[in-house]
């Protein structure tokens, strides 16, 4: 399709591999990429502290954070992360992780186990690098649970990649 001649654009939301090979391909027709963002949220003094925390969780774990605009880091001003973090902690312990037809739940599985250990691939990185788990961690089957880690390295996978999982890093 993307050769076809009568196709005269294209877009694609997608990984930056599949993306470049589409690119390649398209020659001179109109592209529109989204290729591995890494949405940042963004917490600055002024904030109102409880209601970010609110969205950051919402945004991070809504369909256990497999959608292209998840929230999938949060940097944070030092005079404010501490209290960030608590509220974060707080609002986390409320998503229940199983099966989603149980009403109470607001975390379902990853789409299989591999996306489960790339996503704990990531974690553990993080952790290696000098991040603190502050929440969660734990993982079994297709499912992981809400994970906050802070102090995360910008040299750390989940500061670079997108994570596709139910997991906050926070850099101060």
């Amino acid at each position: 399709m993307v050769t076809h001649p009568l196709v005269r654009a294209i877009t694609l939301t997608g990984s930056t591999e599949t993306g470049l090979r589409v690119m390649r391909m398209a020659g001179l027709k109109k592209l529109q990429l989204e290729l591995g963002g890494k949405a940042p949220a963004i917490v600055l003094e002024d904030a109102d502290l409880r209601d970010a925390a609110k969205k950051i969780v919402t945004g991070s774990l809504r369909l256990s954070g497999q959608r292209c605009d998840a929230i999938s880091r949060v940097i944070v001003m030092d005079g404010v992360a501490d209290e960030l973090i608590n509220y974060i902690v707080k609002e986390t312990s409320e998503w229940t992780v199983g099966d989603p037809r149980d009403p109470k739940v607001r975390v379902g599985p990853l789409i299989d186990s591999n996306v489960v250990e790339r996503v704990h691939s990531m974690v553990d990185d993080a952790l290696v690098k000098g991040g603190k788990l502050i929440y969660g961690g734990k993982y079994w089957l297709t499912y992981h649970e809400p994970t906050v880690i802070d102090n995360v390295s910008r040299k750390s996978r989940l500061a670079l990649e997108e994570t596709f999982g139910p997991v906050i890093p926070i850099i101060s």
